[in-house]
């Protein structure tokens, strides 16, 4: 994947983008990008390289960090850190060449499936909104 390391954000509120973007700050990361309801219905591709909005609105209150051409390593650190700072629950996923393709909203109802599935076959989770 080509373009600069970012991380992008989706349906925190502007209280919750500050206090994310403060820690950020605080370890020497760049500030996190954030998905607006208007690109829910675009690629990742083209919300990422091009900054594309689309004609409607998408709705959730699900949260969600993407990691985008971040190392594995800055993932894994930046998950447990955020986690240590009592950050609201989330989901965490990392785009890929594959996710690239989809558009936002898309992605979401997937991974958000996806973690069902995974707590009704764990039994449950200790963590509730969070995937890792």
């Amino acid at each position: 994947m080509d373009g600069q390391p970012r991380l992008l954000m989706w349906a925190y509120t502007e209280e919750e983008q500050r206090a994310l973007n403060g820690l950020l700050t605080g370890i020497g990361a760049p500030p996190a990008v954030a998905i607006q309801k208007d690109q829910a219905m675009v690629s990742l591709r083209e919300i990422i390289h091009d900054g594309k909005r689309g004609q409607k609105d998408y709705d959730s209150m699900e949260k969600a960090l993407l990691f985008y051409n971040i190392p594995q390593q800055g993932v894994m650190f930046l998950i447990n850190f955020f986690k240590q700072q009592k950050m609201p629950p989330c989901i965490y996923a990392v785009v890929t060449e594959h996710s690239m393709e989809w558009p936002l909203h898309q992605l979401l109802e997937h991974l958000i499936e996806e973690r069902e599935s995974i707590e009704r076959n764990a039994g449950g989770s200790d963590q509730p909104g969070h995937f890792p």
